[in-house]
């Protein structure tokens, strides 16, 4: 039984290994896009099915042998800090970034960006306390694509001109009743 302990104790430090490393390259890439102007959470998120279906069994697993007899504080250390990372990763891959020009999609899905000036049209959907918007564009063969992604009301405003401007937006959002009354 003692090459099963350790086999178990490599396997959760590979884990966990593998979920930091990954995490930080989440975070690196999230550093390198230029001129944010807001992020938001994708709608449908594929990644949150895959948490369901790897981490919370392995963590109920867990719970259920922690029930039996006693684990190892090692062990669950190792689960945790695998745990968190794969969630933060999970949070930062899973946002679309809406820049100064364009959009930056979550890097499971192809384009990785979209310029202002590909977007073809978009339409806005109140739903609940957030905004719907569901962008649409012409892919490289031809065919059209749509790509949806939820906001808050607030930035909902700021998109919107970012898509009409297509990323210019000259007038700073609260000078925007003051330069519309100018004209």
């Amino acid at each position: 039984m003692h090459w099963l302990k350790e086999a178990q104790v490599i396997v959760l430090f590979t884990y966990a290994c593998i979920t930091v490393l990954l995490m930080v390259f989440s975070i690196a890439r999230r550093l390198q896009i230029p001129d944010v102007l807001h992020s938001s959470r994708c709608v449908a998120s594929k990644t949150v099915t895959l948490f369901c279906l790897t981490v919370l069994p392995v963590s109920m697993v867990l719970a259920a042998s922690a029930l039996s007899h006693p684990v190892d504080l090692q062990t669950m250390v190792w689960y945790l800090v695998g745990t968190g990372a794969f969630l933060v990763c999970t949070l930062i891959d899973d946002t679309v970034i809406i820049t100064k020009y364009g959009l930056v999609f979550p890097s499971a899905m192809s384009p990785s960006r979209l310029g202002w000036n590909q977007i073809t049209d978009y339409v806005v959907r109140p739903r609940y306390w957030r905004q719907r918007f569901t962008i649409i564009w012409k892919d490289d063969a031809g065919t059209f694509q749509r790509f949806e992604f939820y906001t808050s009301r607030r930035m909902s405003d700021r998109i919107d001109r970012a898509v009409e401007t297509r990323g210019l937006m000259k007038v700073p959002v609260g000078n925007r009743k003051k330069a519309l009354s100018r004209v």
